[in-house]
């Protein structure tokens, strides 16, 4: 399957590059329009990437996990599990997954830990002298990332941490969600920690971009993300980013403006109105949407965008034909409905 076209502005390609694009493989071509167009390192092909298992005797070799490019940061809960008691317990490591890396300046032959990396730190606390290994090489650093998701997908690992090895690797969509965050001077929060800058530029609501991408295409979340930049930008709070508010957003626009009738997208929503109604209003919207959320039910985000469909409503005629539908009611009835008024008015 082909990757998607990513395109960004000049200012954007900067800032990413900026953020070691291309030394992730990354190459920005310039564009007739101005723009850039973002490839994508090539696909790694994992097919044979079948590893040697054998036994290594730890004092031999140097291990690492490469926390800069891809790992996860060490967690004291998994290095807990395996020294119970202060002791080293087998029953509770994991096979080390290892890619040859080479030599060191003292020449011991060096790996990046794929898997297993608190395995290894739990050993190197014990007397465990050496541990059975998978060991791969002639991987280059996008098909370690790759091997890593793999990996570790399927275990409790923050969305934020699996990013960092999804840009890595030159997962597509994690690359449209950072191009069009960098349009704004943004960028992934890819350490699983949140920051406690309320001017922080980093925005860690990894599963909340996704759902808006997922579910509204790049167009959407672009959209969405200027809403939060451009409306919210008088209270300087990252808060702004919260998954909550973030998938929120995406329901509006899901409902008001991608209305697909007669073959086309519709929108309900005056985009410069909803900008200037929301404005500065980040703390109200949000008590706004957790009553919502108790009074209807719910999750958060569904609150939320009721919260903006009575924002967005605040000022006008309770019968004006521009008044949005209830979003907890809205049926495609009153899309049509919608959709027609806007239709006689041009």
């Amino acid at each position: 399957m082909n990757n998607p076209e990513i395109t960004v502005s000049a200012e954007a390609a900067e800032f990413l590059k900026g953020e070691g694009a291309e030394a992730l493989g990354l190459r920005f071509v310039p564009l007739p329009n101005g723009r850039f167009s973002m490839e994508l390192p090539r696909p790694c092909d994992h097919r044979h990437a079948n590893p040697e298992r054998r036994v290594m005797r730890l004092a031999e070799v140097v291990l690492f996990p490469d926390q800069e490019a891809y790992q996860r940061r060490q967690s004291i809960n998994a290095l807990a599990k395996i020294t119970k008691w202060g002791q080293f317990q087998p029953w509770a490591a994991t096979e080390i997954t290892l890619s040859v890396r080479g030599p060191n300046e003292q020449g011991k032959q060096t790996y990046a830990i794929l898997n297993g990396q608190h395995t290894y730190l739990a050993a190197l606390h014990s007397d465990v002298t050496e541990l059975p290994v998978a060991i791969h090489t002639d991987l280059s650093l996008q098909c370690e990332a790759y091997l890593f998701t793999l990996k570790n997908s399927a275990i409790a690992l923050a969305a934020s941490q699996l990013a960092k090895a999804l840009r890595a690797w030159g997962e597509p969509v994690i690359w449209q969600i950072s191009g069009i965050l960098a349009e704004y001077g943004l960028s992934l929060n890819t350490t699983g920690r949140g920051s406690k800058n309320p001017f922080s530029k980093q925005v860690g609501a990894v599963t909340g971009l996704r759902s808006v991408i997922d579910t509204n295409g790049p167009d959407g979340l672009a959209t969405v993300v200027r809403w939060l930049v451009t409306g919210f930008e008088a209270d300087d709070d990252t808060s702004r980013f919260n998954s909550y508010v973030i998938r929120g957003m995406g329901n509006f626009y899901s409902r008001y403006v991608r209305q697909r009738r007669r073959g086309k997208d519709v929108s309900l929503v005056d985009d410069i109105r909803f900008v200037r109604q929301i404005h500065g209003r980040y703390a109200s919207i949000g008590k706004l949407a957790r009553r919502y959320m108790n009074s209807m039910g719910g999750d958060l985000a569904a609150g939320y965008a009721s919260a903006l469909v009575h924002t967005y409503n605040e000022g006008l005629p309770a019968k004006s034909k521009t008044r949005l539908p209830s979003y907890s009611k809205i049926n495609d009835l009153a899309c049509t409905d919608a959709v027609a008024v806007l239709d006689a008015t041009g």
